[in-house]
């Protein structure tokens, strides 16, 4: 009996992929797979994400499918299939142009470091692209900071102004390549090309390799070099000289701030940081953030890069340029926004040599236009978790899955630690960060970047989400849009909605913890000590922290010394002992007194805020414990970063905050801060002192949600920025609360991530 030779029944499958499927070489990848397994047809960017249509008979399809979802962690969803017509077939498996109708479904290709194969070739004599400082392949290099449109394909990118010389193009077509469709493909023949400027020196403009060593020398000899990087440029200086940091902190206004270090590998890195597992996995990522680590650093170095903290900012080179100068250098460098401090990120050589002029005394420019401006990223390991603290480059904008179906909204956040999050309606995205909103070219650049990110996510809306704050700049611009309908949500209910999107807890009712320096509360106090029932809907207040005064308000802020003689007054210490303690003439503190005791509106707003109880309480145990101290800061949290870093992690005791039995509960500290005073006077170490704090806000915690225990907890605001915190709060919930804690993670738990959760607020009260 002769073998049937019926030949395999060939259909036509066409696929959708969706997720971080654009910008990182997945086109060729497809291409690879369905050539290995005959199969014809094409693949294409789009809108909601790689399109693919195959013809072949089902097993191969089938094999296509498996090896596709074993190289990606997109999804995969079979759109239709049909029998094949012959007369449609087509001769092979072809790479299209994309499709770029309709609305955006698809993940924002992000901007990634330099990796290892194009750092190899930046560095290998005889190689076409050695010493070129602007390399990049389908793995890595710029893609949000370039883009102009989606889909992401040259064409809408900055590179659209740079063709592809003849190698290039080569390259561009040999699916055999690693460059194989890469949008980003360059060389020194074709792409963007860097040069040295210096106003003060009479070089000329100086190109190429030449470029990288005047750069290197001018930093060897202390100077300070204003560097275009992938998102906008980078103040840059030797970090072993404190001539060089001291000036640095001088001219960019920047007294006490930390200062990230950039160092050329992972063995440096550990030179000068105590690195675990997992820190070294997010310094080694793609997204190359800043990562805070325990700093090893001796002084007065230290003191130079985080004065008066034990973290240290760390990051990898980010691009083959920074690479090919610590080459050159073989020494850690300080590396950090280029710009005024408060103002926006300088992003084109005209505008930086103009506004940083005072500031650097060299600039390293490329030609290669950013079209979305974007620092570098901040992240810090807690509890098992890498939490995000500014979302930025190689993060942001991210995809958030909260699976709800709504019309297009936009979410403005707050007044610090700016960013918005938009709804298209398909897909949620937060968007990257932009910083402080109290200057004019900060306002302009967030109105830049606002008009910038609709338009590249396609929404278009009347529909907005804000703070209740009505002084926020970010609300009042949503104010003047015409025709806008605002939602305003409660500063920590949206902390909370927050969380819960990336937790996945949407549908749920949670107890929250929201405690951070300062939001508007629903009685217009200032909120900042908060324990919430919250669904996404609603929330009911059912605990928050004693409340004390802020004299002078914002003065406060500024001179925490002024928050510790409220809560000292409210333990009833008298006006000698509190100067005494405070190291401050009796005349200010009674001035001080009358000021907390006056119902002038505003002088002394009172607040229920424990981020503004760790200012008071690290002001008071650095008075009393170091007569050096300075009871005055300098930026946001630098008072609560200096008690952190003070505690000795061995303590194991800790101060007592009383629970009320109003309604709602009250956190009555005052307990803690007269043990704690006791203490100081009996010449207990101030890490002691510091870690019994930390315990005993940690033990409240877990005090509090034993008594809701069918509810998971998520806990969010500024204050879990916290590492001794968060993981003290992990070890107490610990098997009890193991698969329901909502610990931070790449959601900001600070304002960074508020918009998130002002936007699915806004949307679940809409339907």
């Amino acid at each position: 009996m002769q073998a049937s030779t019926t030949s395999p029944v060939v259909v036509c499958t066409k696929l959708l992929l969706r997720g971080s499927v654009q910008g990182c070489g997945i086109r060729p990848t497809i291409a690879k797979i369905a050539t290995s397994n005959a199969l014809k047809g094409d693949v294409r960017n789009s809108q909601a994400g790689v399109e693919i249509t195959l013809y072949g008979d089902r097993s191969s399809i089938a094999s296509f499918c498996t090896a596709l979802r074993e190289l990606t962690s997109g999804s995969l969803q079979v759109l239709n299939e049909n029998l094949a017509r012959s007369d449609l077939m087509p001769e092979d498996f072809q790479i299209v142009s994309s499709d770029n109708a309709g609305v955006v479904d698809a993940i924002i290709p992000l901007d990634l470091v330099t990796c290892r194969d194009c750092l190899s070739e930046v560095t290998t004599p005889g190689n076409r692209r050695f010493g070129y400082a602007l390399n990049s392949c389908a793995r890595c290099g710029p893609r949000y900071s370039i883009l102009r449109s989606m889909p992401y394909d040259r064409c809408r990118t900055s590179l659209s102004g740079f063709p592809m010389c003849d190698d290039c193009q080569q390259e561009y077509g040999d699916a055999t390549h690693r460059r194989f469709h890469a949008q980003n493909n360059c060389c020194p023949t074709c792409g963007p090309q860097i040069w040295f400027a210096s106003p003060t020196t009479d070089t000329g403009a100086v190109a190429g390799c030449l470029a990288l060593d005047a750069v290197a020398d001018a930093i060897d000899q202390g100077k300070i070099a204003a560097i275009k990087g992938v998102g906008g440029y980078q103040l840059v200086c030797d970090a072993r000289r404190e001539e060089s940091l001291l000036q640095l902190r001088q001219r960019k206004r920047r007294a006490s701030k930390p200062l990230a270090l950039m160092v050329g590998s992972l063995e440096t890195a550990r030179s000068i940081a105590k690195l675990d597992k997992l820190e070294s996995e997010a310094l080694c990522s793609p997204a190359g953030p800043i990562v805070v680590v325990q700093s090893k650093l001796a002084e007065p170095t230290a003191a130079c890069i985080h004065p008066g903290l034990a973290w240290v900012g760390v990051m990898l080179p980010t691009t083959a340029m920074h690479a090919l100068m610590i080459q050159r250098l073989k020494r850690p460098l300080v590396v950090t926004s280029g710009n005024i401090e408060g103002e926006p990120i300088e992003m084109d050589a005209e505008a930086a040599e103009l506004r940083l002029a005072g500031v650097a005394d060299c600039f390293l420019h490329h030609d290669r236009p950013i079209l979305r401006p974007i620092d570098d990223s901040v992240v810090r390991c807690m509890a098992g978790r890498t939490v995000t603290l500014r979302a930025a480059r190689g993060l942001a904008p991210m995809s958030v899955e909260t699976n709800l179906s709504s019309s297009s909204c936009v979410a403005v956040g707050g007044e610090q630690k700016s960013a918005i999050a938009l709804s298209n309606g398909v897909r949620t995205y937060l968007g990257p960060h932009q910083g402080e909103l109290d200057t004019l070219r900060s306002r302009e650049r967030f109105a830049e970047q606002y008009q910038a990110l609709t338009e590249l996510i396609g929404v278009e809306t009347n529909l907005f989400a804000c703070d209740t704050h009505p002084g926020y700049f970010a609300t009042n611009y949503v104010a003047g849009i015409p025709d806008a309908m605002p939602t305003t949500v409660q500063h920590h209910h949206a902390h909370i909605a927050a969380a819960m999107a990336e937790h996945g807890w949407l549908d749920r009712q949670v107890l929250g913890f929201a405690c951070d320096g300062t939001g508007l509360g629903a009685d217009n106090t200032v909120w900042g000590g908060e324990v919430l029932l919250a669904t996404a809907h609603t929330y009911q207040r059912v605990a928050h922290l004693l409340r004390f005064r802020l004299a002078g308000g914002e003065a406060a802020i500024r001179e925490p010394w002024r928050v510790a003689v409220a809560l000292l007054s409210d333990c009833g210490y008298d006006v000698e002992r509190i100067a005494s303690w405070l190291r401050r003439p009796e005349e200010t503190i009674r001035a001080v007194l009358g000021v907390l005791a006056s119902s002038t509106v505003g002088l002394a707003p009172v607040t229920s805020s424990l981020g503004r109880l760790f200012d008071g309480v690290a002001v008071l145990v650095e008075s009393i414990t170091d007569a050096t101290a300075v009871a005055k800061v300098n930026f946001e949290g630098e008072a609560a970063m200096r008690l952190e870093s003070m505690c000795s992690t061995n303590e194991r005791g800790q101060y007592t905050m009383r629970l009320t039995d109003d309604v709602p509960r009250l956190i009555d500290w005052r307990p803690m801060l007269r043990n704690m005073v006791d203490d100081l006077q009996s010449r207990i170490s101030a890490g002691v002192i510091a870690m019994r704090f930390h315990r005993g806000v940690a033990d409240c915690i877990r005090e509090l949600a034993t008594q809701y225990p069918e509810l998971p907890v998520v806990l969010c605001g500024g204050v879990f920025q916290n590492r001794v915190l968060v993981e003290l709060v992990a070890e107490t919930l610990d098997g009890k609360r193991a698969d329901s804690l909502g610990i931070p993670g790449r959601v900001p738990p600070n304002d960074g991530g508020l918009a998130l959760g002002q936007l699915v607020v806004a949307q679940l009260q809409r339907i």
